[in-house]
């Protein structure tokens, strides 16, 4: 996983692999884990900023059905938040 704001990494740590999601999250199917990723945000400047999550797989993953997703980039998601 990675995180960068106006294409700085803000690093952070993954967390340990959990089947309960956070906060207001749809709850999935009792296969599925989802991966945690912490990271402290530092303060933004007044003005908007480019944030880009991008998710790697280093191994294919089976997903229990006919599909493979990776080894590679599996998401990439970009964003623009403004501060103020």
């Amino acid at each position: 996983m990675e995180l960068t704001i106006d294409g700085e990494i803000v690093p952070g740590e993954i967390q340990a692999p959990a089947t309960d999601l956070p906060y207001n999250c749809l709850k999935s199917g009792g296969d599925m884990y989802w991966i945690y990723y912490i990271a402290t945000i530092p303060s933004l400047s007044i003005g908007q900023h480019d944030i880009t999550v991008t998710i790697n797989s280093l191994r294919a993953l089976p997903d229990g059905s006919r599909l493979i997703y990776g080894p590679g980039e599996l998401l990439m998601q970009t964003f623009r938040v403004t501060a103020q």
